[in-house]
């Protein structure tokens, strides 16, 4: 499981939409060097301090995922680690070769 965590950059627009593009990038990289993103990611959970910015992130992981499904556990939490993070991702996939 890859675990992250990103202070939302609030020039980007929506706070959690940037957080999660911050959050998708690092790690997207290395899959797709590896072959397709959507084929590789298993699942996923995130931590929202706020579950109102779940519909903001499913529009961000439908375009990394290619529209392609993806099993996700959504849990509100009253805080995260990082102060001002809106969003924690723990993301399973598998990287061939």
């Amino acid at each position: 499981m890859r675990r992250a965590s990103i202070r939302a950059s609030r020039s980007n627009g929506i706070p959690v939409k940037a957080e999660l593009r911050s959050i998708i990038a690092p790690g997207g990289g290395d899959l797709r060097r590896r072959g397709d993103v959507a084929a590789q990611c298993r699942a996923h959970q995130e931590f929202h301090t706020d579950l109102a910015d779940l519909p903001a992130a499913l529009e961000i992981w439908d375009e990394a995922m290619a529209h392609a499904p993806l099993p996700l556990s959504a849990i509100e939490v009253a805080w995260l680690p990082i102060p001002g993070a809106r969003v924690q991702v723990d993301l399973g996939c598998t990287c061939p070769g």
